[in-house]
């Protein structure tokens, strides 16, 4: 059973390995996330931490920040698969998100438990016919917002936030209340890989300012997703 268990998860320690060299999350390393998230002894054990989010227990930002990049860790997730259904869910224009929205978007949940665009759209898809599971789904989208902000500032491609998916980008904008502009690029750096994004300025929105995000956990987990949203990236470049 031990060499079982070790098979099991040696494809999540191979890509933990690959990427924790580089990655830090405020006070945390993913390689420690990692530890801490497979101890069903510890604080901050995953299936614990998840039961609590999705009862709607209150969590303190570092379990939130357990909850959010500890997924990331687990052999359940895949970014790709995910990014099939929320590309779909971008598709959909803010406003008119209804009940076949919030069906994709509880579809994106049980592949990605702690996906902030999948909460965003049920808050949004609730908010007409059921105000109560409306708010609910708003205090998870603004409690995993929480955990990516505590990741960095993105000011500077030093304090990028990490992302474990990169269309959690759209929903963090909202959180934040800014406004993206439709120009963004890849950059890859000194082994990572930012996507830099443009937003308006609050103060003037003739001006744009940069935002860096960090998406080299999804990207190095799965380089299709990355090829495909360079491509996607270009081809609106191109357009505009």
């Amino acid at each position: 059973m031990k060499k079982l268990a070790y098979f099991l998860l040696a494809p999540a320690l191979l890509f933990i390995s690959s990427v924790t060299h580089a990655q830090q999350i405020g006070s945390f390393s993913l390689e420690e996330i990692q530890k801490q998230v497979s101890d069903p002894n510890g604080k901050y054990y995953h299936t614990t931490l998840l039961e609590k989010f999705n009862k709607d227990q209150e969590l303190d930002t570092e379990s939130l920040v357990m909850l959010y990049y500890g997924f990331s860790t687990l052999s359940d997730y895949k970014p790709y698969e995910s990014w099939l259904l929320e590309k779909e869910l971008l598709k959909v224009e803010k406003g008119k998100e209804d009940a076949s929205t919030a069906a994709l978007a509880d579809s994106l949940l049980k592949i990605n438990p702690v996906s902030l665009l999948a909460h965003q759209k049920l808050y949004r898809a609730h908010l007409d016919s059921d105000k109560k599971l409306a708010i609910k789904h708003k205090e998870k989208f603004e409690s995993l917002g929480k955990a990516i902000k505590y990741s960095g500032n993105g000011r500077k491609i030093e304090t990028a936030p990490l992302l474990i998916s990169p269309a959690d980008k759209f929903a963090y904008f909202n959180y934040m209340g800014m406004t993206l502009r439709p120009k963004e690029e890849i950059l890859e750096e000194n082994s990572k890989i930012y996507n830099v994004v443009y937003y308006a300025n609050p103060a003037s929105p003739v001006l744009t300012n940069k935002w860096y995000f960090d998406n080299t956990i999804p990207f190095t987990k799965e380089n299709k997703l990355k090829s495909e949203i360079t491509v996607m990236i270009a081809e609106k470049a191109a357009s505009n």
